[in-house]
């Protein structure tokens, strides 16, 4: 078992500013903000091991963990799925190399499970998508009939909106790089809704939020880090959010979730942080605030899953600084945040 540091203060409800010893971006812009939350670390490692870059979600009242890295494979990809009842304690229900995959999504549809795309271990796409009724039983959607322009891409995102199932992803059309958007009734039969969605940017996070669309952040080539903001009512047409001047840095490998009529922002890296330590919120899109709770040695996480789960934030492994500003390793911690 891994050693390694906590993220959060366990258990406590904290109200002082966070102080930083190094002199790395952990956003600068700090603002007292009226909350209170209570960060509790449920486990620092439990049955599922030390976790990352696995995709997770809430089906049949159990949390699912899907592939990723996983200490158990020596820090390679593990062909794994996982799941608790808690959201602490786990068990293994299925090993199969079809799950060996990260930066797939997975998204709970129509009574079943929809396992998207992804990588394997060599950086090949998965362009496939499998399903579940149970989570132990697989199959492979056929979806040739399907739009043309129709594939998973690199670095999407899946989600449900308006009764249908929707990816948004970065491919290549035309001679240029586009973020396209692509929906289907049944999880086989895509269409396309648009191939050019907002400016280009990868591993951005979408959240539904107040009826809209959200796409927040992402990264580019250089690299390029964003902190922009896109939205739109029908996935068609998306323009950017005019944000306040005090917002989060440009960010990739983050998490947004919709949490008590807010939207959170979690951790991510930039170009001066290899994992940020910051949490921002939001119930607007608009106005954003940064939580100033932390202590001079809290250490920054990315690459993490996070789900609205049992009226809480729930923080699922991830890359962990093993000290602040510094390295990072693959943690199997799980942290609740509850806004008290």
């Amino acid at each position: 078992m891994h050693t390694i540091k906590p993220l959060f203060i366990l258990a406590l409800t904290i109200h002082f500013f966070i102080a930083c010893t190094n002199d790395d971006d952990r956003d600068k812009t700090n603002k007292t903000v009226d909350i209170s939350l209570t960060i509790t670390k449920e486990t620092q490692q439990d049955q599922i091991g030390d976790f990352a870059e696995n995709t997770m979600v809430i089906f049949d009242d159990k949390v699912w963990s899907v592939g990723g890295v996983s200490s158990y494979a020596a820090g390679h990809l593990t062909p794994m799925i996982w799941n608790s009842n808690d959201g602490v304690t786990w068990s293994s229900v299925i090993s199969n190399d079809a799950f060996k995959r990260r930066k797939s999504t997975l998204t709970v549809f129509n009574n079943e499970l929809f396992l998207i795309g992804g990588s394997n271990e060599s950086g090949a796409l998965y362009n496939t998508i499998l399903k579940t009724s149970d989570g132990i039983t697989w199959s492979e959607v056929d979806t040739a009939d399907s739009s043309t322009e129709f594939t998973i891409g690199y670095k999407h995102r899946s989600f449900v909106f308006n009764d249908m199932l929707y990816i948004v992803t970065t491919l290549h059309h035309d001679g240029t790089d586009v973020v396209a958007v692509f929906n289907s009734p049944n999880g086989a039969n895509w269409s396309t809704v648009t191939l050019n969605a907002f400016p280009y940017r990868e591993d951005c996070d979408i959240v539904l939020f107040h009826n809209k669309l959200y796409a927040i952040g992402g990264v580019t080539t250089g690299p390029t880090f964003y902190n922009s903001i896109y939205e739109s009512t029908d996935g068609i047409s998306w323009s950017e959010v005019n944000t306040s001047s005090s917002v989060f840095s440009g960010r990739w490998n983050h998490t947004a979730t919709v949490y008590n009529n807010k939207v959170w922002l979690i951790g991510g890296q930039n170009t001066t942080s290899i994992a940020l330590t910051d949490i921002w919120y939001s119930n607007d899109m608009i106005n954003w605030n940064l939580y100033d709770g932390f202590t001079a040695d809290a250490l920054g996480l990315s690459h993490h899953a996070a789900l609205n789960y049992k009226d809480a934030i729930w923080l699922f492994g991830g890359y962990l600084e093993t000290e602040p500003g510094g390295t990072t390793a693959v943690t199997g911690q799980i942290i609740r945040i509850k806004e008290d």
